[in-house]
């Protein structure tokens, strides 16, 4: 019981710190854009919210399953080229009990260990085991393949989803995204945010 109100502690936590990082995120974009092009102010907001609202919905709902003892659902986000390991423990050198691979769903029953989060009714012998939370988003990714702007001055890639930073980016600079979900966009130089990217789909 402990755990779990520890757990719901913390996806509360993030939530409110999701909600604090969006509205200053909107609060400088809407002063570097009212005066030159409002259009796109608005369009970067919509875009901003979609994905908070998006996350707000998903930990609310991992909250209720939590405390229901219920599974919730999350889809694997990497390179659609390569795959992610699932584990037997929480450990990255615990055997591996099988692979996932881009898109694939799985279910969580609420369990983590540090960066790991317990899946079960995998695709996998076992069933169920560990994956590295830098793996799994709360939206359904899609594959592109296409190039992006990147919007923001010092935007950072990182190695994984909220992993550690492998680079940072000068404003303009163009990536090529290979897939993404409302959060997170997997690119060419690592993992960046959905909504510091404008995506060329034309």
């Amino acid at each position: 019981m402990e755990n779990s109100a520890e757990n719901n502690n913390d996806r509360r936590g993030k939530i409110e710190a999701e909600i604090r990082r969006v509205e200053e995120a909107l609060r400088k974009t809407k002063s570097q854009y009212q005066k030159n092009d409002y259009g796109k102010y608005l369009r970067r907001m919509k875009k901003a919210l979609e994905a908070t609202l998006a996350l707000i919905l998903a930990l609310v709902l991992q909250v209720g399953a939590a405390q229901a003892g219920e599974t919730e659902q999350m889809w694997v986000l990497c390179n659609p080229e390569s795959y992610v390991c699932i584990r037997e423990a929480p450990k990255k050198n615990a055997h591996v009990g099988g692979y996932l691979y881009f898109g694939d769903s799985v279910e969580t029953d609420g369990l983590t260990k540090g960066d790991w989060i317990h899946v079960v009714n995998a695709s996998v012998e076992l069933g169920e085991g560990w994956v590295h939370k830098g793996y799994l988003g709360w939206s359904e990714p899609q594959e592109i393949n296409l190039p992006a702007k990147v919007l923001k001055k010092q935007t950072r890639a990182r190695g994984c989803i909220e992993g550690q930073v492998k680079n940072t980016l000068k404003k303009g600079t163009v990536v090529t995204v290979y897939a993404e979900n409302l959060q997170w966009s997997v690119t060419s130089v690592g993992y960046i945010k959905t909504e510091l990217l404008e995506v060329q789909r034309e």
